[in-house]
């Protein structure tokens, strides 16, 4: 399941004597960070609503508000005389119809007059008793719901778009390999034609104004191209060259690498490695870490393939395509860093 570490969630109960809200709101962070506000609560709830919260969520910076009231009190902490705005209603009346006057009495105006509302937690303080814990827990646990529907939601949205940057990284990676494969060609071609000129130069066949009987016997004197130490240091140089710019193990561990992303991906876990497959960047013991960790993991290994390949290259059109391909890298880790 992937889930978005940004959301929020809102619930209310209430009962008889007591009223509950609680309010949810979570944003990006590396690890699990929880900011508690009770009010109207003893002191001692907060360790029971932390670890509701910490078996519901990994990752994320929570902000948990639990307001508790009693019955004939808003949970914002105003309390609401009845009563008194009864009597005040009933007494206006009274005097309009004395006065032969048609009353006009505003529900606004009635709640500004001093005494129908008046402000306090209206919740629990040091003495009396407390609010029910069964009903804070109900309230946070529904808050909880609510929030981890919208996080699911999101995180359903970031796995799209995460596909979409793993399908333009398969594409560059398959580009990078047809572009290595004419590189090397175009090394040993390079390194062909100098040798092809050692050798009409050894053998004397670069042309001139000789006669072809002098050229010829002067060409038996002639020693041939694999004397020449310099010939062969450039067999050895054209050998390295071509070894050294070669990237086809950095190819190979990165659609390993993909591999596994498509399958974490897919199916919220990489895939098993195999015989053929040692490049499987995602350790076992990982298996418990969240997703976008996972994610995050696979991401920095192709990072560092790209700069491998970047550096071995030492093409224009491979420096290119590795720009591109770190671009998708950095998308793919912002998205990745919004999942839990």
């Amino acid at each position: 399941m992937f889930t978005s570490m940004t959301g929020y969630g809102r619930a209310a109960h209430s009962t008889e004597d007591w009223t509950c809200e609680v309010e949810l709101r979570a944003v990006n962070h590396r690890f699990l960070d929880l900011n508690t506000v009770l009010r109207g609560l003893p002191r001692s709830f907060e360790s029971r609503v932390n670890g509701l919260v910490r078996r519901a969520l990994r990752r994320g910076r929570i902000d948990v508000t639990v307001v508790a009231a009693r019955g004939d009190s808003t949970p914002d902490g105003h309390r609401l005389d009845g009563r008194l705005a009864r009597r005040l209603v009933e007494s206006a009346r009274e005097l309009c119809r004395e006065l032969a006057m048609a009353p006009e009495i505003r529900l606004g105006e009635l709640l500004q007059i001093p005494g129908v509302v008046t402000s306090g937690d209206g919740g629990w303080r040091d003495s009396g008793p407390a609010p029910p814990i069964d009903l804070v827990q109900l309230t946070v646990e529904r808050a909880l719901a609510l929030l981890t529907e919208n996080r699911q939601r999101e995180g359903a949205r970031l796995r799209s778009a995460l596909q979409v940057e793993l399908e333009g990284l398969v594409d560059l990676v398959e580009r990078l390999d047809e572009h290595r494969v004419a590189l090397r060609s175009q090394v040993l071609e390079r390194y062909r034609a100098r040798l092809q000129g050692w050798l009409r130069e050894a053998t004397g066949e670069d042309g001139g104004d000789a006669a072809p009987e002098a050229r010829r016997d002067e060409a038996v004197e002639r020693p041939t191209i694999w004397s020449l130490p310099s010939a062969e240091r450039l067999v050895q140089e054209a050998a390295v060259s071509a070894e050294r710019g070669d990237v086809e193990e950095e190819i190979v561990r990165l659609r390993s690498h993909l591999g596994a992303l498509r399958a974490l991906l897919e199916t919220g876990q990489p895939r098993p490695a195999g015989k053929d497959d040692p490049g499987d960047a995602v350790p076992a013991s990982s298996s418990a870490e969240s997703v976008g960790k996972k994610i995050e993991f696979l991401v920095q290994e192709i990072v560092r393939e790209l700069s491998t390949v970047s550096a071995k290259g030492r093409d224009a059109a491979i420096s290119h395509l590795v720009v591109e391909a770190r671009g998708c890298c950095e998308r793919l880790k912002e998205q990745a860093a919004n999942l839990e």
